[in-house]
């Protein structure tokens, strides 16, 4: 998660990373918040590939967070993209927040749109 949402530049992305660690004190954090993120993990030969997280949300739509590495599987992004469309159902739209370009097609293929392109930009004197 943070190689694709570095905290310096998600500060204003609605990820909570605490409802995503493991060990008492995460699960003492999900009780008083009422936070249960499901999550999904691919992985091949015992190798972790890609985990995909849901945050419920109040607002409009619900929160999906991709954490994959840098020479991530494009099948296991899909794959997981489509789990979790089919075991979260329709009844509330998902958003995607990452990084202009990466798995783009994998994103794609597992029926997902962009709605918004945003550029990171940094004024340099």
């Amino acid at each position: 998660l943070d190689q694709i949402y570095p905290r310096e530049l998600a500060w204003h992305l609605p990820l909570d990373r605490r409802t995503l660690e493991t060990g008492w004190k995460a699960d003492l954090y999900r009780l008083f918040t009422l936070n249960y993120p499901r999550q999904w993990a691919a992985e091949h030969n015992g190798n972790l590939l890609a985990v995909l997280s849901h945050q419920q949300t109040d607002g409009y739509a619900d929160n999906i967070w991709l954490a994959i590495p840098p020479d991530f599987n494009e099948l296991a992004v899909r794959v997981l993209l489509q789990i979790a469309r089919r075991e979260l159902g329709h009844s509330r739209p998902l958003t995607l927040n990452i990084p202009a370009g990466l798995a783009a097609q994998a994103i794609q293929d597992a029926g997902f749109h962009a709605l918004q392109t945003l550029l990171w930009m940094e004024y340099q004197f």
